[in-house]
């Protein structure tokens, strides 16, 4: 178990590279984020399998353990952060920094993962932002070696017949916990480590199980082969729409393992992933793995655009240099050379790296992330992105639908006393215009209610696939029956991002998968069934408002931008850019056709009224994304505050 094995260099390559080309967004790879499977199946083999060792020949101590550990994280792990800092210090909005920050810390003491699992949400800062965002995975390993190492002393002190059925036990629990939160918690089951711990003990299981080699040398290479075919298809076929990981996982996870078992008495296989150069680039997989993700965002940030692909592969290439680099002058000074480094200067200066990462990042994170580094101008155009109540967002949305009633949801409008005589009723787009109404029902002196849940458009009968977590159906119905039980409430106001629900796809180069919608007469996910569950959603929801006999409004599609407004418009300002992002009329226009179709033909029909936010914000060339330095959009679709109250004067003639 001891002996270096080349062969797992070789995967560690394969993992690394995977990883890589995902992230640049090169060649077939749109699955390439199953890497990270491999290295926890590599990295529980590992390490389980060097305590193991240790303890049945009675040398393993907790200090040697992490004295070893701290040789292979820190160094080069502690000379990206401060490079990091340094980088964002000088490319970073002030609310961007204030987020690095947060992250620095929580990178430093391994508990990224509960950060960015915390910060996952609809308004989440996109992750080509997050320079550290990659580091989840080392805090989840990190968390492994926190139990493990317990766990496997107390078991072979006391229990030792008990090891087996203990990993295995502890596999399949997180198993399950990993499959079951998928539905309801999948950014829970990405992120934590209880959801992730299978995947380690799978390579742990093949040290302290030691199951048998395959007799033959061809049964090792079908083996073998099959490993590697089942890593590679899962990292070509897969893609950012897959349920992730739960069972989608055990095909990397288990190749993994096939190719690891089998390597110990060899096969062409193995001797392909011990070759010279692939070994090389498992070598410098950990620095690589550091390095290629920051690189691609700073660059991105400086550029204010999308990378090209000419572009990207430039810095997959810079990114080998600089893992170079790291490995030969960083990595390996306290690697290979431990005599050089006592155990008591380890950990001397591990303790002061962690202080002064703590320090820089606390001071960033307080200190708002330093807004006197920009000008106010910029400053000004990047607050855009707060420009947006979440507040009234977190209190407001995503009700269980039996919470639903007049007692419960939100009032628009300040006055006290009044009855609430309409109801605001969608998804996201509903909310970011919630105070534009709140302030059209002030003038009024009338009180309004609120009812949305980010994802869930005002559609009856309709579920997305990709929102499974809510029960959007339950809550559509809840809110229609309020409506209709309720004779105060005289009209409905709904507005929703039609046309994501429309059409499924994302706009430009927005963040995120592409979203599929059902009905009971759906029978497949494709963007032709999206239009038709929309078309028969709308129609079902406006036969059921008409039923009631209340007024109704319909509030057209907002323009999509598909960049970060508030961002990229100060990033122009700052780096003195000239990135146009304003979307032309025609493009608008034809991105919305079957939408603005529907509702057109729709209102022909029933006879509601319907605004056309566009007419507002649009001239006839192109859509106005906001002023010099004051954004109409707090990200790349949703208006803000500022940009909503552009449309008062349109939803006042209507209400």
């Amino acid at each position: 178990m001891t002996a270096y094995r080349p062969d797992i260099d070789g995967l560690r390559a394969v993992a690394v590279v995977a990883v890589v080309l995902y992230h640049a967004h090169l060649g077939p790879f749109a699955g390439g984020f199953v890497g990270v499977d491999v290295f926890f199946v590599i990295s529980g083999y590992l390490i389980v399998g060097l305590i193991v060792d240790d303890l049945e020949h009675a040398r393993f101590s907790i200090a040697g353990f992490y004295e070893r550990r701290m040789r292979r994280l820190f160094p080069a792990l502690f000379a990206l952060l401060a490079a990091c800092s340094i980088a964002g210090y000088f490319l970073f909005l002030p609310l961007e920094f204030e987020k690095f920050g947060r992250s620095v810390c929580a990178t430093t003491v391994y508990v990224s993962n509960f950060l960015f699992w915390s910060e996952a949400g609809y308004f989440d800062s996109p992750p080509e932002l997050k320079p550290l965002l990659h580091t989840w995975s080392l805090a989840v390993e990190e968390q492994f070696y926190l139990i493990f190492p317990a766990l496997l002393i107390a078991i072979t002190k006391y229990r030792k017949h008990w090891l087996n059925g203990a990993m295995l036990a502890v596999a399949i629990a997180s198993f399950a916990i990993s499959a079951a939160s998928l539905v309801k918690h999948p950014d829970a089951a990405f992120y934590l480590p209880h959801t992730r711990m299978w995947e380690l003990t799978i390579g742990a299981l093949l040290v302290s199980a030691r199951l048998p080699q395959p007799a033959t040398r061809n049964a090792r290479t079908a083996l073998a082969a099959l490993g590697l075919a089942l890593i590679v298809a899962s990292a070509t076929c897969y893609s950012s729409r897959t349920p992730f990981p739960g069972p989608a996982a055990l095909l990397p996870c288990l190749g993994t393992a096939l190719v690891i078992h089998t390597g110990r008495a060899g096969s062409p296989i193995h001797a392909l992933l011990s070759s010279r150069a692939v070994v090389y680039v498992g070598l410098v997989s950990y620095s690589l793995y550091l390095w290629h993700w920051p690189l691609l965002v700073f660059a991105r940030a400086y550029t204010v655009r999308p990378l090209t692909g000419p572009e990207a592969g430039l810095l997959v290439a810079a990114s080998f240099a600089v893992a170079h680099c790291s490995w030969r002058y960083v990595e390996a000074p306290f690697r290979m050379r431990p005599q050089r480094f006592t155990r008591r200067q380890i950990f001397a200066s591990a303790a002061a790296a962690t202080l002064a990462m703590l320090t820089v990042g606390g001071i960033v994170a307080a200190n708002d992330g330093l807004p006197r580094r920009v000008p106010p101008e910029v400053a000004t155009a990047a607050a855009g992105g707060a420009d947006l109540d979440l507040d009234f967002r977190r209190r407001c949305s995503n009700f269980a639908p039996e919470q639903i009633s007049v007692d419960v949801l939100c009032r628009l409008g300040s006055a006290k006393d009044a009855v609430p005589t309409f109801i605001l009723w969608g998804d996201s787009h509903a909310y970011a215009l919630a105070r534009m109404v709140a302030a059209v029902a002030d003038d009024d002196g009338r009180v309004g209610l609120f009812a949305g849940s980010g994802g869930c458009a005002p559609l009856l009968g309709v579920s997305r696939t990709t929102r499974r977590a809510f029960p959007c159906e339950a809550f559509n119905d809840r809110v229609v029956e309020l409506i209709r039980g309720d004779a105060q409430l005289r009209t409905v106001v709904i507005a929703s991002r039609w046309t994501l629900t429309a059409d499924g796809r994302r706009y430009r180069y927005e963040a995120g998968a592409d979203t599929f919608v059902r009905d009971a007469q759906s029978h497949e996910e494709s963007r032709t069934e999206n239009r038709a569950v929309f078309a028969r959603g709308f129609a079902r929801t406006i036969n059921a408002l008409q039923r009631t006999g209340k007024r109704i409004v319909v509030i057209g599609p907002i323009p999509e931008v598909g960049f970060d407004v508030p961002t990229t418009m100060a990033r122009n300002l700052w780096f003195d850019r000239d990135v146009s992002i304003e979307p032309t009329v025609a493009a608008f226009l034809d991105r919305q056709r079957f939408v603005l179709e529907t509702l057109t033909a729709a209102q022909a029909r029933y006879g509601f009224e319907l605004v056309q936010p566009y007419r507002s914000l649009c001239d006839s060339q192109r859509c106005r994304i906001g002023t010099r330095d004051r954004p109409y959009y707090a990200d790349d679709n949703h208006l803000s505050m500022s940009g909503a109250l552009t449309l008062k004067p349109l939803l006042e003639a209507k209400l």
